[in-house]
């Protein structure tokens, strides 16, 4: 009998449950995925290699991407895109 194995595996169980809600929330790095597969970021990286995609900020349930180069000092935007965290649906913020 394995007392200590079936305990864990309880607890894991139990906690799963209480986290539920947000183990289902999309992460920055899911979300910069979900952008780094549209297909116009997709022409844009083959272009620029060098463009920068990444979570700026947080707002509302979602997450702002912004996509840029730095070129010649400044900063050059592609796009700004927000990722709602639960659905992962995708806005344009131009």
């Amino acid at each position: 009998m394995v007392v200590g194995a079936s305990f864990t595996v309880f607890v894991y169980l139990l906690k799963a449950g209480v986290d539920d809600d947000l183990s289902r929330q999309l992460t920055e790095q899911a979300a910069i995925g979900k952008i780094k597969m549209r297909a116009e970021v997709v022409d844009y990286l083959n272009r620029i290699p060098q463009a920068v995609v990444g979570v700026d900020h947080e707002e509302d349930d979602s997450y702002s991407v912004h996509v840029y180069e730095i070129t010649n000092g400044h900063t050059a935007t592609f796009g700004w895109y927000l990722v709602n965290r639960t659905t992962g649906e995708i806005t344009t913020a131009n």
